[in-house]
């Protein structure tokens, strides 16, 4: 088992603190917001707010974090003899007060959730 696996479930859920991140976070908030102003939401699992397209690993702005977390995801699937792992699909999600996302499914052997506040 690795070190920062949390067997609380039948599927394995790790926590990782990146706080290195916090420094490009506003990167990641003003690309979300420009796409929001941009493009329509996707409809998927939000009820309300917005959701990005499911493509943001291609952005430019993305690329030191999608290469951070995909070193992550490497390090915590080899316990599983399962990698190595590539990005498939990144999205955004900004929920605003009395918004919020349902049940759903992710696609591919690996799922991930970076959370911000906004306020």
């Amino acid at each position: 088992m690795h070190s920062n696996e949390h067997p609380i479930f039948p599927v394995p859920i790790w926590g990782y603190i990146i706080s290195g991140e916090k420094y490009h976070a506003l990167d990641y908030i003003e690309l979300l917001k420009r796409l929001e102003a941009e493009e329509p939401s996707v409809k998927k699992s939000n009820f309300g707010g917005y959701q990005t397209r499911d493509n943001l690993h291609k952005e430019g702005v993305m690329q030191e974090f999608v290469k951070l977390i995909t070193s992550i995801a490497n390090d915590a699937a080899k316990t599983r003899n399962i990698a190595p792992l590539e990005m498939i699909s990144m999205w955004g999600n900004i929920n605003y007060k009395k918004d919020s996302n349902g049940s759903h499914t992710h696609e591919g052997i690996l799922s991930g959730v970076l959370y911000r506040d906004w306020e």
